[in-house]
């Protein structure tokens, strides 16, 4: 065997071998099991959507938005899933006409990845309730526009009076 084709097969077997110790990469988390099923027929209207996955969920995105059925795809969900474990659980305000709702949710994995989908069921009887109040917008605070113009205020006026401070300094 030539020093190349040796040298060659020392750097496959390089990289073999470092290719055995790389950790295996994680996969985000995958919807297991939906309650109501997916695709269920229900004759009362859940309190409660449960989605469980394959792998602990984060603290983070936690969302669950519950609509339909129809054109006007109201919302029937009532703010922020709850996280226990592999577990997203949100309460409903109850549900409307009959027909097919959607459970669309996003969460993040173990590995802080964020992870979206949906899923279906099919409400046979009126639930008869109305969609749920918007939840409260949170408090934006002082507009950055505003804040902005105050710091270039600010600026121009300390620029100004420095300018005008070296004027009177300079001799004659």
């Amino acid at each position: 065997m030539t020093s190349l084709a040796r040298g060659f097969a020392a750097l496959l077997l390089i990289a073999f071998e470092m290719s055995l110790a790389l950790p295996s990469a994680s996969a985000h988390a995958a919807l297991v099991e939906a309650t109501p099923a997916t695709g269920s027929t229900v004759a009362a209207a859940p309190s409660a959507v449960t989605l469980r996955f394959d792998e602990p969920l984060q603290d983070g995105a936690r969302e669950v938005v519950v609509t339909g059925p129809g054109a006007a795809a109201d919302v029937w969900s009532s703010g922020p899933g709850v996280v226990s474990g592999t577990t997203l659980r949100a309460d409903l305000t109850g549900l409307g006409a009959a027909g097919e709702y959607t459970i669309g949710y996003r969460v993040t994995s173990a590995d802080g990845h964020t992870v979206s989908g949906s899923t279906y069921f099919t409400l046979t009887a009126d639930g008869g309730a109305g969609p749920a109040a918007p939840a409260d917008e949170p408090d934006r605070g002082a507009p950055v526009l505003g804040i902005a113009a105050a710091v270039g205020l600010a600026a121009a006026a300390v620029a100004a009076g420095l300018r005008w401070r070296r004027r009177d300094r300079s001799p004659s």
